[in-house]
C-alpha cells in the first residue's frame, strides 16, 4: 500500500513540476525578441519590485520586468520586455504601484489629451523620468513640513480673523446695510403717501372746477337778465330824463358790464372745455392709476428688499480649509469650500475649489440632512465631475466619504479627530480600491 501511495504522490509532484515548467516556457515563448521589445527604466527606489512582476499600461498587462541591476550611483535599472503591439508615448509617467494585497506592478499612465505628432519609445530606449514610491521617512518628513506650513497658515488666519480693523469693517458694512434698508422703507412710505394725497387732490380739483363752471353759467344767465332789465330801464329813463350826461354814464356802465360778461363767458367756456375734454380726463385718470401702481410697486419692492436683507442676516456661512498630503502622488493639496445654510432649513449649498492653484477644480453641491443627527448627504459636482458623498460628526470625530466620476469611479474615505473646537487632524484613503493612496493633513472648519 505504501508503495502505491508513494507512486501516486510522485506522479502528482511530477505533473505539477511539468505544469510549472511548461507555464514558464510558454511565458518565455510568449515574450521573445520576435514579438516584443525592451525598455530600460531607472528608479531611485523600487520598494520590493522584482523580476517577473507585471508591467501595466493604463491598467492593461503589456509585459513584465525581465531583470534588474543596481547602478553605481545607487539607482536601480529595470529591464522591461513589452509586447510589440503596445506603443508607449514618450510623455507617459512610470510609477511603481502597490496593490491592496501588497502586490507590486510597474504602472505606466498615458498622458491625457495627446495630440499629433505622436512620439513613442523605441526598442532599447532608457526611461529616466520615473517616479519612485514614497518611503516612510519621506512621508514623515513631508508630514512635519505640512504641519509646519499648516500652523503658519492657521496663525495668519487667526491674526486676520482677530483683526480689530476687519471686525470694524464688517460691523460698519452691516450697519450701512441696515441704514440703507431703513431709508428705502421711509422713502417708499413717503412716496406712497404723496401718491395717495396727490390723487385725492386731483379728484377734488376736478370736482371744484365742475362746480365753478356751473356757478359761472348760472351767474352768466343772471347777468344777461340784469342787462336786459338795465336796457329797459335806460329806455324808460330816456323818455323821462333828458340828461345826456346821465344817459352817457349809464351806457358806459352797461358797456363795461357786457365786456366783463364776455370775459366771464370765455373763461367759463375754457374751463368747461377743460373739464369735459375726453382725452384730458383720460390722461388724468391714467396718471392717477400710474401713480397708484407706482406706489404699490414701490411698496412691494421695499418689502422684498427688507425680506432679502433679513434672509441674508439669518443665513449662515461656514467656510473650511483643508491641507493634505497624498503619499502615492507625493503632492500637497489645498482645498477650500464654503457651506451656505439658509435660515430655518435642513439643507445647505456648497461651493469651493479642490487643489487650489493652476490645476484647481470646482465644487458645487447640494446637501440635505440625513436620518441621523449631524449626518449630511451631498450631491452635485465634485472636483469638476459628477459625484456625491456624506459627512458625519460624532463628538470630536469627523467622517467624510466622497465618490466622483461615474466613468472612472473614485472613492475617497477620510476620518478626523478634533484638536480643538474647529481644527481636525485628518487621515484618509484616496482612490480606494484603485490607486489606494494614503493621505493625512489638517482641516480647519469655521
Amino acid at each position: 500500500m505504501f508503495t502505491h501511495y508513494f507512486k501516486v504522490g510522485a506522479g502528482v509532484l511530477a505533473a505539477a513540476a511539468i505544469l510549472i515548467i511548461g507555464y514558464n516556457r510558454v511565458q518565455e515563448m510568449r515574450l521573445d525578441n520576435d514579438n516584443s521589445y525592451t525598455l530600460k527604466a531607472v528608479f531611485s527606489n523600487v520598494q520590493g519590485l522584482g523580476a517577473g512582476n507585471a508591467v501595466w499600461l493604463s491598467g492593461i498587462s503589456i509585459g513584465k520586468v525581465e531583470s534588474m541591476e543596481l547602478m553605481d550611483n545607487g539607482d536601480v535599472m529595470l529591464n522591461l520586455r513589452i509586447e510589440k503591439k503596445y506603443k508607449i508615448h514618450k510623455t507617459s509617467s512610470f510609477t511603481i504601484k502597490v496593490g491592496f494585497l501588497e502586490d507590486k506592478v510597474l504602472n505606466i499612465e498615458a498622458p491625457p489629451n495627446v495630440t499629433p505628432p505622436y512620439v513613442y519609445f523605441k526598442d532599447g530606449d532608457i526611461v529616466s523620468e520615473t517616479k519612485s514610491p514614497a518611503t516612510v521617512p519621506d512621508i514623515i518628513d513631508k508630514a512635519n513640513t505640512a504641519l509646519a506650513e499648516m500652523n503658519l497658515i492657521l496663525a495668519k488666519t487667526r491674526v486676520m480673523m482677530e483683526s480689530e480693523r476687519l471686525q470694524n469693517d464688517i460691523f460698519a458694512t452691516t450697519e450701512n446695510v441696515r441704514m440703507i434698508t431703513e431709508e428705502a422703507l421711509k422713502f417708499t412710505i413717503a412716496l406712497r403717501q404723496t401718491g395717495d394725497t396727490g390723487s385725492g387732490k386731483v379728484v377734488d380739483t376736478l370736482e371744484n372746477a365742475r362746480i365753478i363752471t356751473e356757478n359761472l353759467k348760472a351767474t352768466s344767465l343772471k347777468i344777461d337778465t340784469l342787462i336786459t332789465d338795465v336796457d329797459r330801464v335806460v329806455l324808460h329813463t330816456e323818455d323821462i330824463v333828458g340828461d345826456e350826461l346821465f344817459k352817457s354814464e349809464i351806457k358806459q356802465t352797461v358797456y363795461t358790464l357786457k365786456k366783463s360778461l364776455e370775459h366771464v363767458e370765455e373763461s367759463t367756456r375754457a374751463i368747461r372745455d377743460l373739464v369735459t375734454d375726453t382725452e384730458i380726463n383720460q390722461d388724468i385718470r391714467e396718471t392717477i392709476k400710474t401713480t397708484r401702481a407706482t406706489m404699490e410697486n414701490a411698496d412691494k419692492a421695499a418689502s422684498s428688499f427688507t425680506k432679502m436683507i433679513r434672509a441674508i442676516n439669518a443665513t449662515e456661512f461656514k467656510p473650511d480649509f483643508g491641507l493634505r498630503y497624498e503619499g502615492r502622488k507625493d503632492k500637497y493639496f489645498a482645498d477650500m469650500n464654503v457651506r451656505v445654510f439658509p435660515p430655518n432649513s435642513e439643507v445647505f449649498y456648497l461651493f469651493g475649489f479642490d487643489d487650489l492653484g493652476e490645476n484647481s477644480t470646482s465644487n458645487l453641491q447640494f446637501g440635505v440632512k440625513g436620518f441621523k443627527p449631524d449626518m449630511w448627504y451631498k450631491f452635485g459636482v465634485k472636483s469638476g465631475k459628477l459625484g456625491g458623498g456624506f459627512e458625519y460628526q460624532k463628538n470630536k470625530t469627523y467622517y467624510v466619504g466622497e465618490i466622483s466620476d461615474p466613468n472612472d469611479l473614485q472613492l475617497n474615505l477620510r476620518a478626523g479627530r478634533a484638536i480643538n473646537d474647529n481644527l481636525y487632524y485628518m487621515l484618509g484613503w484616496e482612490s480606494f480600491m484603485k490607486d489606494n493612496s494614503a493621505s493625512f493633513g489638517l482641516l480647519q472648519r469655521y
